[in-house]
């Protein structure tokens, strides 16, 4: 952890270290840091020398890099902080209302005989 620590510090990240995982199929351990709305950022270290492989963090990269990151925040409201997913939880509500009141109001014209054309 220290060493992710000093990493992140290196590149002039904040947080704090939140999960740390060992991933035997590529012998490296994953630091995973508190992150902001983008996502957190992880530094991976090789399992047998300790040296610095990588890292992943938010807002950096290719512009599909950037693009998958924002994917998640966008779609849950994280992005807009408690704001933005109470807006994502009434549009969810909103949809799936419409499609409750869109099968009542086919079920009323399917009785009442009623042509859609």
């Amino acid at each position: 952890m220290a060493l992710a620590t000093d990493e992140t510090v290196r590149r002039g990240l904040s947080g704090l270290p939140d999960e740390v995982a060992y991933r035997p199929t590529y012998g490296l351990y994953s630091v995973h840091f508190t992150g902001g709305a983008l996502g957190s950022p992880v530094v991976y270290i090789d399992g047998l020398d300790g040296n610095i492989v990588g890292a992943r963090v938010p807002g950096q990269g290719s512009a599909g890099d950037v693009f998958a990151q924002l994917q998640f925040p966008l779609h849950s409201g994280r992005i807009a902080g408690l704001t933005g997913r109470i807006i994502i939880g009434l549009a969810g509500l909103a949809t799936a209302m419409l499609a409750i009141t869109g099968v009542i109001i086919w079920l009323k014209r399917r009785r009442s005989g009623v042509s859609i054309n």
